[in-house]
């Protein structure tokens, strides 16, 4: 019985000992509050802050403004090509490398209650949004970054 409680003690400390794998991230200093992390296919991070949306290509050791205006509540998704997609509660924005603009096929209306973006490996993007009034989801994939309507 002896042999059993130090074996169950031995591998409950190894256990913990192995949880403890948790590092701090360092993040962009703003001041302001971060909203959403995203890490793109090639290992780059993207943070949504209150000042802006900010890239580090060294995992979180230097941090790059990209776009001082750009608010949001989400970072939906890092396309392949590198077009960061950010919903703002009333409509998605694109940052494109250079520039910020709002996509004009997508609006809340107020059928749409919640919606969702995700980049796939092969270029398409899949967008969904649940229509609240019909009470089901629509899903839209596009293959030139989400760019055309829908």
């Amino acid at each position: 019985m002896k042999k059993l409680i130090l074996l169950c003690n031995v591998c409950l400390l190894a256990t913990m000992m192995q949880a403890q794998n948790w590092t701090k991230l360092p993040l962009p200093e703003t001041g302001k509050t971060i909203v959403d992390l995203k890490e793109d296919a090639s290992g780059n991070l993207y943070a949504l802050t209150g000042q802006g949306l900010f890239k580090s290509t060294d995992k979180a050791t230097n941090w790059s403004l990209l776009d001082r205006s750009m608010r949001g509540v989400e970072l939906m998704t890092v396309a392949p090509n590198g077009d960061v997609h950010v919903d703002e509660a009333s409509s998605i924005l694109k940052y494109n490398g250079t520039s910020t603009s709002q996509l004009e096929w997508y609006r809340w209306a107020t059928n749409n209650s919640t919606a969702a973006m995700v980049s796939l490996s092969d270029g398409k993007l899949i967008y969904t949004y649940l229509d609240a009034v019909k009470r089901e989801h629509k899903y839209f994939t596009s293959t030139d970054n989400g760019a055309s309507p829908i």
